[in-house]
């Protein structure tokens, strides 16, 4: 009996061991504590540098600095994470005046899961400025699967409509024909704060926190 439970012990731990070296190269499966947590506090520590000092040298490698309100629905997300001290970082876009539209991973990531975001709006600093909503009412997609990266969608919903001004609006989305169409071959800009590129390399800031890449 004593060896079965050894065997099966080892089993387990071999099984554990092996889901996570299949899911290493997968960046949604433990995305909070692995990256988000530590680029929130690198994004806060440079916010505060550029407070105290108004500018920084070294220049964004992979983007450029994007002018407060170029972005109108730009949402910059701070979660709270279960069992966790620290807090972490993610983006969105404003759909509506009270629906932010984010990825599943940032709220659940198959090993840990946020209890709240803190959605940050208008604001070219993350961690102060703008319009600031504290929210837990987030659905994820009913078929989002960490470990597949499949459906990583999410919906916020905000307790309170927001009121758009010339650095918040809801973004354009598709309409007419143009819902039919994959937008294959398209050039997309990206925007947003944090990582510039998948290879994970960290920017440095200039004198706006909120880049284009």
């Amino acid at each position: 009996m004593k060896l079965a439970i050894i065997i099966l012990s080892l089993a387990a731990f071999g099984s554990a061991d092996l889901l996570n070296n299949i899911l290493s190269p997968n960046t949604a499966y433990g995305y909070l504590t692995k990256y988000g947590i530590p680029e929130a506090e690198r994004i806060k520590k440079a916010e505060e540098e550029y407070l105290r000092n108004k500018s920084i040298i070294n220049r964004i490698a992979g983007g450029s600095p994007a002018a407060l309100g170029q972005f109108k629905y730009q949402a910059g997300l701070i979660s709270d994470i279960l069992g966790s001290s620290g807090k972490g970082v993610c983006g969105g876009s404003l759909l509506t005046t009270n629906r932010v539209l984010t990825a599943a991973h940032c709220w659940d990531d198959g090993r840990s899961k946020a209890w709240r975001f803190t959605v940050v709006l208008g604001s070219e600093t993350l961690f102060t400025g703008g319009t600031r909503i504290r929210t837990s009412d987030v659905v994820t997609h009913p078929l989002w699967h960490p470990a597949f990266m499949h459906n990583d969608v999410a919906m916020i919903r905000l307790p309170e409509h927001v009121v758009l001004s010339d650095t918040i609006g809801t973004v354009s989305l598709p309409s007419g024909f143009e819902v039919f169409d994959d937008f294959t071959g398209q050039v997309v800009t990206a925007a947003g704060y944090g990582l510039t590129n998948d290879g994970r390399k960290y920017f440095e800031y200039t004198s706006n926190f909120y880049h284009q890449i």
